[in-house]
């Protein structure tokens, strides 16, 4: 419930602790048990819902071109 609050959206939450209950069934068959697992879930859950919300972000591009990277995009455009 923290991190369906925390970041405002129940599914990403509940698909980042899908995933780290599977990370978790990996590395602890490794490496075993860790001394507190609720705290290495939560930071794994909470790591990969950061992870898809910068997978999913988009960043829209500038409405026009400034002189200064036109230059640089034409220094390095072969031809």
């Amino acid at each position: 419930m923290r991190l369906s609050r925390a970041f405002g959206d129940f599914t990403l939450a509940e698909d980042a602790v899908a995933a780290a209950v599977v990370e978790a069934l990996v590395a602890w068959r490794r490496a075993g048990v860790p001394p507190n697992p609720v705290a290495w879930l939560t930071l794994a859950a909470r790591r990969n819902a950061l992870d898809a919300l910068r997978r999913n972000r988009t960043t829209p591009l500038p409405e026009q071109w400034s002189p200064a990277v036109e230059d640089i995009v034409d220094q390095h455009t072969p031809g």
